[in-house]
């Protein structure tokens, strides 16, 4: 019913969303802040080329990856160090926490949109497909 190792490792790479990995296991801190400092170094340099535009670009993708391989805060603290390294380094004025422009508080409030809802999205489908894998275990019991 378990199966060996050996099948439940093909399982396990076969579908990212229900790994039992060590960052899921740790909650995933390092990986998200290893996301959140590759989506940093990426976005610096870029800079000479993107100047004040797309200061979250990268630290969106950042944290789609940090909620597909961890979990809820993990997310959340990658979201967070972008939207602070972001506004920080990219943002005019640079080296200082300020939303002056309109279009800044555009941009980071489609960014936290972006982010937590993909967050979201991404963990109701993992709960989800851990629920019907119950479900499944639950229906080949009682058939058997």
């Amino acid at each position: 019913m378990g199966g060996n190792l050996t099948d439940q490792t093909d399982r396990a790479m076969r579908d990212p969303l229900t790994r039992n990995t060590y960052q899921e296991i740790s909650g995933g801190y390092g990986f998200a802040l290893a996301c959140t400092l590759v989506a940093f170094l990426v976005r610096w340099s870029l800079d000479a080329y993107l100047n004040d535009d797309f200061p979250y670009a990268t630290f969106i993708l950042a944290s789609i990856s940090t909620a597909v391989y961890c979990r809820v805060p993990a997310s959340l603290i990658t979201v967070g160090l972008g939207c602070f390294l972001s506004n920080w380094f990219f943002v005019h004025p640079r080296y200082e926490l300020s939303l002056a422009r309109l279009l800044d508080q555009v941009g980071i409030a489609i960014y936290l949109t972006v982010c937590l809802s993909t967050i979201g999205v991404i963990q109701t489908w993992r709960w989800a497909w851990r629920k019907t894998e119950v479900m499944t275990k639950d229906l080949h019991r009682q058939i058997t």
